[in-house]
């Protein structure tokens, strides 16, 4: 029969058994063929329609088990998407971390090289300025040792030069001389020492005689300051002229 070709062995095989045929695994198709056409419950009519659902039967369950395949399927490959998106963010949270961890530790290098480096160059600026100090007091100290070469030298030229006659009528005379102190008048004559020097500020000088030598004295302009021993420092008297006052420059009069 022509209709029985349409079935597959499986279909075959599942006829046959509803046929009342034994051992149908065994069979091939051709004997399976022929075992239901000599069955003894072999009608034509009945067996076609059978085979037709069987056939229909067979395909609706390959549809249901292709439709369940993919079904798993889809909910696989959404469980792997989700287990991976998962991984994706655990992995992207590590990173964050781990960049704003590598961040945190730049920051604090930065800030540390940057603290060193402030006090490197406050420490350079400090020393600096101790050297610039010393290198200005050697320079004060070098020019006030000119300064009273140059007092000493012209004073020793002068006296060397000058007759004691008119060295004597400008001078003043020393109130007290045992206490080694020169003290003159305001208004006494003086001239200008200058010591070829734009540093130094030009100073007055004043004839002072003390006993029976006549010195030159150094009147300071204000931009020195004098420094007179507090014990030798009192108030002396002048006939006829008031008092003169030396100052210390420790505060001691």
């Amino acid at each position: 029969m022509a209709f029985l070709g349409k079935g597959l062995k499986a279909d075959l095989q599942m006829m046959a058994t509803e046929m009342g045929v034994e051992d149908v695994l065994s069979l091939k198709v051709f004997e399976l063929r022929e075992a239901i056409l000599n069955s003894k419950n072999f009608d034509e009519e009945f067996c076609r329609e059978q085979l037709n659902t069987i056939i229909e039967e067979q395909k609706r369950r390959e549809k249901m088990d292709l439709a369940e395949r993919k079904r798993k399927e889809e909910i696989d490959l959404a469980e792997r998407k989700r287990k991976e998106d998962l991984e994706f963010a655990e992995r992207k949270r590590k990173e964050e971390i781990d960049l704003a961890e590598r961040k945190r530790k730049e920051d604090i290098e930065f800030s540390e090289r940057k603290r060193k480096g402030e006090m490197e160059m406050a420490e350079r600026k400090r020393l600096d300025e101790l050297e610039e100090r010393k290198r200005k007091d050697e320079r004060d100290f070098e020019l006030q040792k000119k300064r009273i070469e140059l007092e000493r030298g012209g004073s020793e030229k002068k006296n060397k030069f000058s007759s004691p006659i008119e060295a004597q009528s400008n001078a003043v005379q020393a109130g007290d001389t045992t206490k080694n102190i020169v003290t003159a008048k305001i208004d006494a004559s003086e001239s200008t020492c200058n010591f070829l020097a734009e540093n130094i500020d030009k100073l007055k000088v004043i004839k002072v005689k003390c006993l029976d030598v006549v010195l030159d004295g150094t009147v300071d302009s204000g931009a020195q300051i004098s420094v007179v021993r507090a014990d030798l420092v009192k108030d002396i008297e002048c006939t006829g002229e008031g008092k003169i006052k030396l100052i210390s420059a420790f505060g001691d009069s």
